[in-house]
């Protein structure tokens, strides 16, 4: 069958098929007609099937792109080209496109805030604490800890957990969409509701 990785002519070979006025109408008796409908529903299916296990495939990936890049955000350096270039072709045409592109507008912001003293980190992150408690925020949206007081001992992991809270919230407050839900596998075979021909 030479439409069988075609979509669009397999559908328009089932709507020859079922058609009163259809092509095979008065070409094939229903038995025929019948054979090679359950052929085209099955390609339709396999295409259907192959078509999902691929996009679970990609939304793996790209979900895991996103962990990295909020991963390296949390640090405060810039991740290199090259590898902004792979994440950003691992989430382009997948529902966590839209996340990917509001990381990157937060991502500034987040830079911005760790190259501040800690006196004024401590205060962005007080009114950020602020804003959550007016707006609502997750658990991890608020777990950004206080950078180290002047005086205190360095600690440098404290500076690089701020901006996971922040990047977060900022992201939500942005008109980012919602992370969507990890993929599930296929649930077994699908395929097309059965149709048949009728003498």
């Amino acid at each position: 069958m030479m439409a069988r990785e075609d979509p669009t002519a397999l559908q328009a070979l089932a709507n020859d098929l079922t058609s009163d006025d259809g092509f095979y109408a008065s070409r094939l008796d229903s038995n025929q007609r019948n054979t090679l409908l359950n052929r085209v529903l099955g390609a339709q299916g396999r295409l259907e099937a192959k078509a999902e296990t691929e996009a679970n495939r990609r939304n793996t990936v790209a979900g895991r792109a996103i962990e990295q890049y909020e991963r390296q955000v949390a640090t405060g350096v810039p991740a290199p080209a090259e590898v902004m270039l792979d994440w950003g072709n691992n989430v382009a045409g997948t529902p966590y496109e839209t996340e990917f592109q509001q990381i990157q507008k937060g991502e500034l912001e987040v830079q911005q805030v760790m190259q501040l003293p800690p006196p004024e980190q401590r205060t962005y992150l007080q009114e950020l604490k602020a804003k959550q408690q007016a707006e609502g925020a997750t658990v991890a949206d608020q777990g950004a800890r206080e950078p180290p007081r002047e005086g205190d001992r360095a600690a440098p992991d404290a500076a690089a957990r701020l901006p996971v809270g922040v990047l977060r919230q900022q992201h939500r407050h942005s008109g980012g969409a919602a992370r969507p839900q990890r993929p599930q596998p296929p649930a077994g075979s699908r395929t097309c509701r059965a149709r048949s021909v009728s003498a």
